[in-house]
């Protein structure tokens, strides 16, 4: 039936025209690199002629050599800092164990935060000071464990006792924090409870 096709491939087109189906965008890097090796293509192609030109072409070459390799150490660096930001995402829900880290108080925080009504990044401020209070006590150890995972994995084996506390209130923030939940005054209290029963029982 035409009127049924005509349906369906509007429908596709709409599909496909997502941005998940488009080619992604090449970065700054790619794109000098193409064009480096169109200038390379270039000069190679002068350097089959002869007398001032091959001179030229030479030195051209030359700069486009030059040229690469800078393109080349500036796109390594890039990626480095791109990796060093995924790695900073990660220790959101475990902090590294830096001389700044070390110095916030993150209980006086997390207050703070729910003073403000910004119960989420409360939550993650409580889940902070839970995880440096068990690193404290060499229940988890804070630079090989750096997700919620891998803290109930460490809680687990070194507290076992006071696990499935722990577990939950990974949960909770699992939830503010990943799932974007609605977060509020409940879910504090309840956290808290569960931070000062895992802290008593894992010292």
């Amino acid at each position: 039936m035409p009127a049924d096709a005509d349906d369906a491939r509007r429908t596709a087109e709409q599909i496909l025209s997502g941005p998940q189906y488009q080619e992604p965008a090449k970065s700054w890097w790619q794109q000098a690199l193409e064009k480096v090796d169109e200038w390379f293509q270039r000069a190679l192609g002068a350097l089959n002629g002869s007398g001032g030109s091959t001179v030229i072409a030479w030195a051209i070459l030359i700069v486009v050599v030059a040229a690469a390799g800078f393109v080349i150490v500036l796109a390594v660096r890039s990626l480095r800092r791109s990796t060093r930001g995924a790695d900073d995402d990660a220790d959101v829900s475990a902090p590294r164990r830096s001389k700044r880290e070390a110095r916030v108080d993150w209980d006086a925080e997390a207050s703070k935060l729910e003073a403000e009504g910004r119960w989420r990044e409360g939550m993650r401020a409580r889940y902070r000071a839970l995880v440096g209070e068990l690193s404290r006590h060499q229940v988890v150890d804070p630079s090989t464990a750096r997700t919620t995972g891998e803290h109930r994995h460490e809680v687990g084996v070194a507290a076992p006792g006071v696990a499935p506390e722990f577990s939950d209130a990974a949960e909770l923030f699992d939830r503010a924090w990943y799932g974007n939940r609605p977060t509020g005054p409940g879910e504090a209290e309840r956290f808290g409870e569960l931070a000062r029963r895992v802290e008593e029982q894992s010292r």
